[in-house]
């Protein structure tokens, strides 16, 4: 089964966000993005990252640099409040797979997820084995 963490300070959303999940995925809940680098560094590779962007200690930006600097290999959706122009298209720009504003669309946020995957993992297959897809 494929493994999200999901980061967020708000308790609500972090419950929510593991109930809309952890039927189809294997789930692991933040408070903060340090504890979801230090989870990262003890050796665990998720498949997607999906995390609130004004959290403590680390907002989304810099969380983004530290991921892409070291796990750059896991897509990041973030989630936010705030429609700040400049700092969605600087986290797209870096390398988050998208930006999505709260209030969202439950179902909709599950289906981008689940496209992210299943491209992911065709992208994964691919790659690992080029000549059963005609490389």
């Amino acid at each position: 089964m494929k493994e999200l963490v999901i980061v967020d300070d708000n308790p609500m959303m972090r419950a929510f966000l593991y109930r809309l999940f952890s039927n189809s995925y294997n789930v692991t809940v933040y408070p903060d993005g340090l504890e979801a680098l230090q989870y990262l560094e003890e050796g665990h590779t998720p498949d997607l990252i999906i995390s609130d962007f004004k959290m403590p200690y680390l907002d989304g930006k810099e969380f983004l640099m530290l991921i892409q600097e070291q796990f750059k290999h896991i897509p990041v959706i973030f989630l936010s409040g705030d429609n700040k122009g400049p700092d969605r298209i600087h986290c797209l720009s870096q390398g988050a797979q998208d930006f999505i504003m709260k209030p969202f669309n439950p179902k909709e946020l599950k289906l981008k997820v689940k496209h992210l995957l299943d491209t992911k993992y065709e992208i994964k297959v691919t790659s690992q084995n080029p000549a059963a897809h005609g490389v």
